[in-house]
């Protein structure tokens, strides 16, 4: 897992992902089309999310994870997350997957395929995994929890979305993109 702030000046691909010359030069020259615009044409832009209501006691947890049988790796573009009350939002590294499958990645190129990224859910007595960041969260309105470019999961890794106390209703949505 690497983790990572800022954006992707040059990215360079490698891996088991066939790759046209044409396509490996828009990525690395970038004057072509928005990176972002290039991934979403080539099918490899996904989108997922969850919620959760509140359960009195437990941690509502939603979690983005590359699957361990995977063959791809993938790239967090962005998160969004939204309490239904105040408080802090935390992102934790958890490679485990969390109990319920929410959705499989949904591809941005209208009729491609799924991904093999996996949006799940739970709601434990503890916080699972490790903290990574915390972002302060206002009830009602959104924040960017991620906002360019920040993780890489390869297969079996995950991260989680959480807010930071008990009984907090959450909504997160996840972008990536997968190679």
């Amino acid at each position: 897992m690497r983790i990572g702030q800022g954006s992707i000046g040059t990215v360079i691909v490698s891996g088991t992902a066939a790759v046209s010359l044409a396509d490996s030069l828009t990525r690395l020259v970038g004057t072509t089309r928005d990176w972002w615009l290039n991934e979403l044409r080539a099918g490899r832009a996904f989108s997922g999310g969850g919620s959760l209501g509140v359960s009195a006691g437990n941690f509502s947890q939603i979690q983005l994870l590359n699957p361990a049988a995977s063959s791809v790796t993938v790239i967090v573009h962005r998160i969004r997350a939204n309490l239904s009350l105040a408080g802090n939002i935390e992102v934790r590294t958890f490679n485990t997957a969390l109990t319920t499958l929410a959705q499989n990645g949904v591809n941005l190129l209208a009729g491609a395929a799924a991904g093999a990224g996996a949006i799940r859910t739970s709601q434990p007595a503890a916080q699972d995994g490790t903290l990574v960041r915390t972002v302060r969260g206002v009830a009602g309105e959104g924040a960017e929890v991620v906002d360019t470019w920040d993780w890489e999961l390869g297969a079996g890794e995950g991260i989680i979305v959480t807010a930071s106390a008990t009984a907090i209703e959450i909504f997160a949505a996840f972008w990536w993109v997968e190679f």
